[in-house]
C-alpha cells in the first residue's frame, strides 16, 4: 500500500481547487485520476488534506497531453512511466489510426443507450466518462460526435422526428447532469457568470461550459430553459454577474438586435452562436462562433 508523503516545509504547496484552476481539470477528475489510476500522489497535511506543487501541475499537463493524443486515461500511467522514446512511438501509433477505438466505442455505447431510451445507462455513461476526462475533450471527442450521429440517422418525417427526440433526450440528460454538478458550488475567485441560451440553440453545450467555469473558480448561474432575447436581456441586466453569456443559433430578428443594443455597452456580455455572427452587433458586442471558441480565445487564453 502506497502512503502519501507529508508536505515538505520548504516546498510551495496549494490545495486541490488551485490545481484545478491552474490546469482546467475539475477536482472530481483529479481525485479519480489519483484513486482509480494512481496518476497523482499528492502530499498531505497533518490532518490528511491534499497538497500539490508545481510538479503536480506539470504532471497533470503531461496527462492531458497524452489524453489529447487519443490515449485512454487507463493507459496513461504506463506511458508516463515508460522512457520518452518508447512513449512517443506508442503515441505515433495511436495517432496513425483513423478513429481512436476508445472514443469510438464510447460513442457507440452512448448512441445505443439514447436510441433505446435507456436513461439509466445514459446517466451511468455520463457520470463515468465526464468524471474521467476534461469536459472540453468530452465535448469534442464524444458528445458532439454522438449528436452528429443521432442527427444523421434519419429518413423521412418519422426519421426526423426520431432524431429530434433522441437529441432532445440526450440534451435533457446532459443539462440534468450539469445541474447536479453545479449545485452547491460557490465562487472561489470572487467572480460569477450567468449562462443563458436562446430558443434556437444547443443548451447542452452551454451547460458543459458552465462546468468549465466552475473548474476555473467561478460561481455559475445556469438558466436551464431556453429564453427569448427579451427575457435574456432582462436576466442579464438584473443578475449582477461579472460575466454574461448568451448562446443563440439561427438568426436574430431586427427587433431582437434592437433589444440587444440596450446592453451593447456592457463589456461583460458575450454572444455565442451563429445568430451573433450573422448579426450587425459585432461592432458593439463581443461575438464568438461558439462557447468553445470563447473559452479558448478569451477566458482561458493565458492558462
Amino acid at each position: 500500500m502506497t502512503v502519501d508523503k507529508p508536505a515538505e516545509p520548504d516546498t510551495e504547496t496549494f490545495p486541490i481547487r488551485v490545481l484545478s484552476e491552474k490546469t482546467q481539470v475539475n477536482t472530481v477528475t483529479l481525485r479519480a485520476w489519483e484513486r482509480r489510476y494512481g496518476l497523482l500522489k499528492p502530499m498531505r497535511t497533518g490532518k490528511g488534506h491534499r497538497l500539490y506543487t508545481s510538479a503536480d501541475v506539470s504532471r497533470v499537463r503531461q496527462i492531458l497531453a497524452w489524453i489529447n493524443r487519443g490515449v485512454s486515461v487507463g493507459q496513461v500511467k504506463s506511458l508516463l512511466d515508460t522512457d520518452s522514446s518508447s512513449a512517443l512511438a506508442s503515441a505515433s501509433r495511436a495517432e496513425s489510426e483513423e478513429v481512436d477505438p476508445h472514443w469510438e466505442a464510447l460513442i457507440d455505447q452512448l448512441v445505443l443507450a439514447v436510441e433505446q431510451v435507456n436513461s439509466g445507462r445514459i446517466q451511468h455513461l455520463l457520470q463515468d466518462v465526464l468524471i474521467q476526462y476534461p469536459i472540453q475533450l468530452c465535448v469534442s471527442l464524444w458528445l458532439a460526435p454522438v449528436m452528429e450521429r443521432l442527427q444523421e440517422r434519419r429518413a423521412g418525417r418519422a426519421g426526423m422526428a426520431a432524431s429530434g427526440a433522441a437529441r432532445a433526450l440526450l440534451q435533457s440528460e446532459l443539462i440534468r447532469y450539469a445541474l447536479l454538478r453545479l449545485e452547491g458550488h460557490k465562487s472561489t475567485n470572487g467572480q460569477s457568470v450567468l449562462l443563458v441560451f436562446g430558443e434556437q440553440s444547443e443548451g447542452w453545450r452551454l451547460a458543459m461550459t458552465g462546468l468549465q467555469f466552475v473548474d476555473s473558480g467561478f460561481g455559475v448561474f445556469f438558466v436551464n430553459q431556453p429564453c427569448s432575447v427579451e427575457a435574456s436581456v432582462t436576466l442579464i441586466q438584473s443578475s449582477g454577474a461579472d460575466l454574461s453569456i448568451f448562446l443563440q443559433d439561427g438568426r436574430f430578428s431586427p427587433a431582437d438586435e434592437d433589444i440587444l443594443e440596450q446592453v451593447a455597452e456592457d463589456k461583460s456580455l458575450y454572444l455565442c452562436g451563429s445568430a451573433g455572427i450573422l448579426s450587425s452587433l459585432g461592432e458593439s458586442v463581443q461575438v464568438y462562433r461558439s462557447t468553445e471558441e470563447l473559452m479558448d480565445q478569451v477566458l482561458f487564453k493565458a492558462r
